[in-house]
């Protein structure tokens, strides 16, 4: 669980973020922090992340900390661009298979949800995402890399 933990930190901090004029886009770790809030709650409880309204909300209310005046609220994109980072996986609706496998881009939402039914994680991913400590540690990783000047805000959403 160890390696498991480490390997995962590691992904954590060197998210493949676009950027732009020296700025990390924010988009992926404020989805991650959503999806580690929704399991704290117990909204998620199985390796299952829906684009539903928790999801949205949570993700809004840290991207809303984080951003700058040049990024846009777009869940939709790294809902679909965390597939790069090879932990988060999506599955599709079934007889959809090949259409998700031709996807470069999320298209529109309506588009996207059409195709892939949820996202998942690598399961010793969401396995250390269920213990208390180990997802705090990926929390901090996450606050600390991307949004150390935010942090104290940050620590106010959390719930």
């Amino acid at each position: 669980m160890l390696s498991d933990l480490s390997r995962y930190r590691d992904a954590f901090a060197d998210l493949r973020v676009g950027r732009a004029n020296g700025h990390d886009k924010p988009h992926k770790p404020a989805m991650l922090l959503a999806v580690l809030d929704l399991i704290e709650s117990g909204r998620i409880r199985t390796n299952r992340i829906a684009y539903d309204p928790e999801l949205l909300d949570r993700f809004k209310a840290y991207f809303e900390l984080v951003r700058a005046d040049q990024d846009a609220l777009t869940p939709i994109l790294p809902f679909f661009f965390l597939r790069g980072d090879h932990f988060w996986h999506h599955h599709p609706h079934a007889n959809q298979e090949l259409a998700y496998q031709s996807l470069r881009s999320p298209g529109s939402k309506s588009q996207l949800l059409s195709i892939v039914d949820y996202a998942y994680l690598d399961d010793p991913l969401f396995n250390l995402m269920l213990d208390p400590e180990t997802r705090e540690a990926l929390r901090q990783i996450l606050i600390q890399r991307y949004f150390a000047p935010q942090a104290a805000a940050i620590c106010d959403v959390i719930r």
